[in-house]
C-alpha cells in the first residue's frame, strides 16, 4: 500500500451469501475518488459463490484482503475486520448495498474541528436500485453527542441515526476503549455499538450529502422476522441490547436514558404484538420488560400526565390479558 497508514480508511465488509449484489458493492467501493483504501472483505461461511468473487477482485486490487470464516454472524465479521485495520478511519459497509463515488471523500471534508465521528445521509433503494427515499437533510454542521445521543433513540429530528453504513469512525477510539460488536446481540446491535463509541467523542460532524446507498430486500433478517409468525430468538436479542444500553445511557444525562428506555418500551411493544399465542416463554419476558420499562418512562418527570396515564393503562393491560 503506498499511502501513509494514517490517511487510510478501512472499509470492512461483512459478506453472506451475497453473490448476487457483491460486485456492484466492491466495484463501488474501488471507484472512489478516495484511493487510500484498505479494503477487508471478510467471507462468513458463505455457500455461494461470494468467496471467490471475493478472491477474484483480491487478485486485481492489492488494496483487498480476503478474510475466510465459519459462518459466525455479522458482529463476528465485523470484529474480524477490525483486528485487521490498519487505517486511521474505519467504514462499515454492507455486500448488498453499495456507494455514490464521492462518499469517503465527501465525509472526509464534512470533518469540523478533528471530530471523531461523521455521519452522512442515507438514500434507500429498492431490491432493483430503483431510488426509495432520502434520509432528512442535515441543517447543522455539527451535533454535540448528548443530542445526538437522545435523537438516536427519540427518532425526532432526523429520523433513525443508528446504522453504521452513513458513518465514519475514528480507528483509534475504537482501539484505546476496546470496543467490539456483541455476537450474542442479532439485532439493534449497531445501535449498541454507536452508543458506546459515542460515550469518547465531543461532538459529530455532519455531511449532508448522500454517502450510502441502502438496499431494502425482502430476504433481510429484519424483514424476515418481521413477516414470521411469531418473533425470532435472534430478535428476542433486542431486550439484551437495551438492557445494556440503558446502563450506558445513564452516563450521558436523564434525557439520554430516558430516550432509550422510552425506545425499549416502545420495541418491546412491538414484539409483544406480533409473538404467537402460544409462544409462552416469549410472552412472560416481554411482559415484564415491558412493565419495567414502561414503569420507568412514567417516572420521567419531563412527560405530561396524560402520557403516563396512557403508558401506565397499557402496562396495566398487558399484565392483565396479555396484550
Amino acid at each position: 500500500m503506498d499511502h501513509h497508514k494514517e490517511e487510510v480508511i478501512s472499509v470492512i465488509v461483512p459478506v453472506y451469501n451475497a453473490e448476487h449484489y457483491l460486485e456492484e458493492c466492491i466495484l463501488s467501493i474501488l471507484h472512489q475518488t478516495y484511493h487510500a483504501l484498505q479494503i477487508i472483505l471478510i467471507d462468513d461461511g458463505s455457500t455461494d459463490h461470494s468467496g471467490l468473487i471475493c478472491e477474484r477482485f483480491a487478485e486485481t486490487d492489492n488494496r483487498i484482503t480476503v478474510i475466510h470464516q465459519a459462518n459466525a454472524g455479522v458482529s463476528a465479521a465485523r470484529n474480524a475486520g477490525m483486528q485487521r485495520a490498519i487505517g486511521k478511519y474505519i467504514i462499515f459497509t454492507d455486500s448488498d448495498d453499495a456507494l455514490p463515488e464521492k462518499a469517503y471523500q465527501d465525509l472526509l471534508d464534512a470533518r469540523v474541528e478533528n471530530p471523531d465521528l461523521v455521519i452522512g445521509r442515507m438514500q434507500c433503494m429498492d431490491e432493483d436500485g430503483k431510488e426509495v427515499r432520502a434520509a432528512l437533510d442535515f441543517d447543522i454542521q455539527k451535533i454535540p453527542t448528548k443530542i445526538f445521543a437522545e435523537e438516536l433513540f427519540a427518532e425526532k429530528k432526523f429520523g433513525y441515526l443508528g446504522y453504521l453504513w452513513d458513518k465514519l469512525f475514528v480507528r483509534s477510539v475504537i482501539r484505546e476503549n476496546n470496543l467490539k460488536f456483541d455476537p450474542d446481540i442479532y439485532l439493534n446491535e449497531d445501535r449498541l455499538f454507536l452508543i458506546q463509541y459515542l460515550l469518547h467523542c465531543n461532538f459529530v460532524s455532519c455531511c449532508n450529502n448522500v454517502v450510502y446507498f441502502y438496499r431494502q430486500r425482502c430476504g433481510s433478517v429484519m424483514n424476515d422476522t418481521r413477516h414470521d409468525k411469531t418473533i425470532s430468538d435472534k430478535e428476542m436479542t433486542v431486550l439484551n441490547s437495551f438492557i445494556r444500553m440503558e446502563t450506558i445511557c445513564r452516563k450521558y444525562s436523564d434525557e439520554v436514558y430516558y430516550a432509550c428506555v422510552r425506545k425499549a418500551y416502545e420495541s418491546a411493544l412491538d414484539l409483544l404484538n406480533r409473538v404467537s399465542s402460544t409462544d409462552g416463554q416469549k410472552k412472560k419476558c416481554l411482559k415484564k420488560f415491558l412493565w419495567i420499562n414502561g414503569m420507568t418512562c412514567i417516572r420521567n418527570p419531563k412527560y405530561r400526565f396524560p402520557d403516563k396515564v396512557k403508558i401506565m393503562v397499557r402496562c396495566i393491560l398487558v399484565g392483565r390479558y396479555g396484550r
